[in-house]
């Protein structure tokens, strides 16, 4: 499954430049101290070089064809 990077922020218009809008979804969690106890998902740049946890409404699915 991949998802799109909202560019919400500085930080995500970066990642966003560097390793495209799309990411690879390789984990989730219902609970994350990073997040205050609130849920997260652990996606990677499909080139590879980065992965981080994200909440669910800084990402939008990416459509399957």
């Amino acid at each position: 499954m991949t998802v799109t990077l909202k560019p919400m922020s500085a930080r995500f218009k970066q990642l966003i430049r560097a390793h495209g809008a799309t990411w690879a979804v390789i984990g989730q969690s219902t609970s994350l101290q990073c997040f205050d106890g609130a849920e997260g998902i652990l996606v990677e740049s499909l080139d590879g070089a980065h992965s981080r946890w994200v909440k669910p409404t800084w990402v939008q699915a990416t459509a399957t064809n």
